[in-house]
Formats: C-alpha cells, structure tokens, sequence
C-alpha cells in the first residue's frame, strides 16, 4: 500500500522575469524531509557590449587582396586607439584570403580572370553606452561590414549570485508552503543543492569599462538600444521535519 505520508506536488509558474519549475516531495524515512527546487530568472539592462564589425576587400590580383586589406586593418585599428580603446580590448576574429570561384564563369567557360578576396574582422569591449560611438569610428575608419553588437554585463558574477538569490528564497517559500498544506512543520534546512549554470550571455569575459571619443559624427546619426541580460538559475532546498509535526 502506498504510505499515505508521501506528497508530490508539480507546479509552473509563469511571470515576465521568472520561468519556475517546482518540484516538492515530503519523504517519510527515517529522517523525513521536505525537498523544494526551483528555476528562476532575473533580467538587467546590459551595461557592457561586443561590438563586432569587419572589412572586406575584393580585386584580381591577391597580392593586392592582401595588401589593401593590411592597409586597411592598419588604418581602422589605428582610429580605436587614437580613441581610447587599449589594445587588450581589441579582438581579431577572422582573417581570409582567397580565390573567390564563380560557378557561371565556370559553366560558361569564360576567360575572365580570376578574383581574390580578403578579409578581416574584430570584436571591441565598450560598455553599453559607447557601442555606437565604436560602430561609428569603425565605418568613418574604413569598416564596410558590421556583424552586431553583443550585449552583456561588466559583472557577470553578480547577475549570477543575484539570480540564485532569487531562486533561494522562492524555493524556501515553496517549502513553506508545502509543508503548510501537508499539515506538518519545518524543521532546520539540510541541504542546498545548486543546479547547473545556463549557457550563453553571462560566461562572455567582458574586461574594464573604456570611454570612446570620436571626433568627427557621420552623416546620419546610428541609434542603438542596449538590450537586457538575463540569468537563470535552479536551487533545490531540502528541509527537515519537525519531529513534534503530526502530518494528515
């Protein structure tokens, strides 16, 4: 027969900054207990950002490919710098060169020569506010390609801690309140499990906070909204039963 002294109770709650998934269990062992998880999230305003653009450059010969993209690389890493950004903040992320195959040349047997084609693209670590002043310099430098901007926090262990404060203090409700519709008391809190990190946002390393300066403003203004960051995280909290609870 089954012992009337166990309880399963599964719940989701739903709310704008908060996915839940709540499993609770009363066990009734020798040391009965009650066992509450949860999964929160909280969402921030981002305060720091990966601003990601690139140049391309495409002629006949790869000797000149190569050449102008240096020149270039040279030209729009130099306008960072000369705007404040420490080289630490500045990322190569791609580099190519090379024939650039054209399937109709090939079908129609042209004799057209051949194209080369070279590239470059970097990362640069800002704080939220100069994202648009660093996409700005980048295109008035020379930047013909710009793949996005990332947004993120300069802290990203706080968000975390936050979170899992969040998460902490629900479980501990949800507890409460099982043991409350169990009809038995809470004892002294057994265990605190963490539950696994999300991927993604907040494990970006985003270093110190740099000022932009730009000297000349293109000829129409770019606007950018820094995006929310959000970090979930799922506690598990185990409670003991008081001894002196008598549940139904």
């Amino acid at each position: 027969m089954q012992n009337r002294n166990f309880l399963v109770l599964l719940a989701a709650i739903l709310t704008p900054l908060s996915v839940q998934a709540q499993v609770i269990r009363l066990g009734s062992d020798s040391r009965r207990t009650i066992e509450a998880t949860t999964t929160e999230k909280i969402s921030v305003l981002a305060d720091a950002a990966i601003v990601k653009f690139g140049y391309s450059y495409t002629v006949d010969t790869k000797d000149s490919a190569y050449a102008e993209s240096v020149r270039a690389g040279n030209k729009i890493i130099k306008a960072l710098a000369g705007a404040g950004i420490p080289s630490d903040q500045i990322h190569s992320e791609a580099l190519t060169l090379g024939r650039e195959d054209d399937a109709f040349q090939k079908e129609a047997k042209s004799a057209a020569k051949p194209k080369y084609s070279a590239s470059q693209e970097w990362r640069v670590h800002v704080s939220a506010v100069d994202a648009q002043k660093v996409v700005d310099l980048a295109v008035m430098a020379g930047a013909n390609n710009i793949q996005g901007v990332e947004w993120n926090v300069a802290d990203p262990q706080t968000l975390r801690a936050k979170a899992y404060g969040v998460a902490l203090e629900r479980a501990k409700e949800m507890a409460a309140q099982s043991a409350t519709q169990a009809g038995v008391k809470l004892g002294e809190l057994v265990t605190i499990i963490n539950g696994e990190e999300s991927e993604g946002f907040a494990k970006l390393a985003v270093a110190k906070r740099v000022t932009v300066d730009v000297e000349a403003t293109p000829t129409q203004n770019l606007v950018l909204y820094p995006g929310k960051v959000e970090r979930e995280a799922t506690v598990t909290v185990i409670y003991a039963i008081a001894q002196d609870s008598h549940p139904q």
